[in-house]
């Protein structure tokens, strides 16, 4: 266990924000927006931290997500890939409670915002060799600002099959109310061109789930895992005025005459996830690889593709 008195936790929070320029999974994939999520990575019935509480720190490349948005001049890609940071803290709470707040500075396409995205609470129970936990999270950030929060309610179970195996599984779902903004280019009837903001929201339901095998190989916890991911979602895409830079208003979001389109969006996508986690007895370190098996989307209309491989990696100050 590390000396309680040395004082070195904030620094090293610090230092792992500025160690941690690497690249990281686009949880993101199947949505037909930008939208990083902080959530089904690695996920554990276990808690992960000793002394109380937890820093992690992430950077991430967050390309486009699958949306094409349409306007009257022209078909253009919506949001274009970009850097994204975050900054995950975990509190103890109790023996079986765990608070978690994660803040993103979000690129959006026309600029970044600092915004809190997830607060989450975090229930743990163990029987025997078996571990479970319920999750529960809640977006702060968009429910402050558009009164559509988000929320997301997952099952983890974590099993110890033998001294050398075990394995976590998580099922959940989540409710999105989500807003997002997308700098579309046009052409004028001179032939010169500008960007036009266009606020859009994703309003739907989606279900998600992780099943996870490790295989530890020393005394601390560190273990190699392979793990399969399937998300899907069933959104309405809306798309409201907002050319003027300004973000429409309660009464727009609400009015039948603001809209410019509703779109329906199903679509889900498979991923095999292969990496390792060195775990020491004051921080975690994941480097992973991501494989995309199986995509899906409408038929109708044009929808990128998310991307087949993902690289990255987490580093957690504990």
């Amino acid at each position: 266990m590390p000396d309680p008195a040395y004082p070195r936790r904030p620094l090293l929070a610090l230092l792992g924000l500025a160690v941690c320029f690497v690249w990281v999974d686009e949880a993101f994939a199947q949505r037909p927006f930008r939208a990083y999520d902080h959530f089904y990575r690695n996920e554990t019935a276990r808690r992960a931290f000793y002394d109380g509480y937890a820093v992690t720190g992430e950077v991430a490349y967050r390309p486009a997500g699958s949306v094409v948005t349409t306007n009257t001049q022209e078909t253009v890609p919506a949001l274009t890939g970009d850097l994204g940071v975050s900054l995950r803290l975990d509190y103890q709470l109790s023996s079986f409670f765990d608070v978690g707040v994660i803040v993103d500075a979000l690129g959006n396409g026309v600029g970044r915002s600092l915004s809190v995205r997830w607060v989450s609470l975090k229930y743990y129970r163990a029987i025997e060799n078996a571990n479970y936990a319920f999750r529960l999270a809640v977006d702060p950030a968009t429910s402050g600002g558009f009164g559509f929060p988000q929320t997301d309610l997952a099952f983890i179970y974590t099993t110890l099959i033998s001294p050398l195996t075990s394995t976590d599984f998580a099922i959940g779902v989540r409710r999105v109310r989500l807003g997002y903004q997308q700098a579309v280019p046009v052409t004028n009837d001179d032939g010169s061109r500008r960007n036009e903001l266009l606020y859009s929201q994703a309003h739907g339901w989606e279900a998600h789930l992780m099943f996870q095998a490790n295989l530890l190989f020393d005394p601390a916890g560190s273990y190699i895992f392979a793990a399969f991911l399937a998300e899907g979602g069933n959104y309405d895409l809306l798309d409201l005025e907002g050319g003027d830079g300004s973000t429409p208003s309660n009464e727009a979001l609400s009015s039948v005459g603001g809209l410019e389109s509703v779109t329906a969006y199903q679509g889900g996508v498979v991923r095999l996830r292969l990496g390792l986690q060195v775990s020491r007895p004051v921080f975690q370190f994941t480097p992973f690889i991501g494989i995309r098996l199986r995509h899906w989307s409408p038929a109708e209309g044009e929808w990128q593709e998310p991307s087949r491989l993902s690289l990255g990696a987490r580093l957690m100050l504990r």
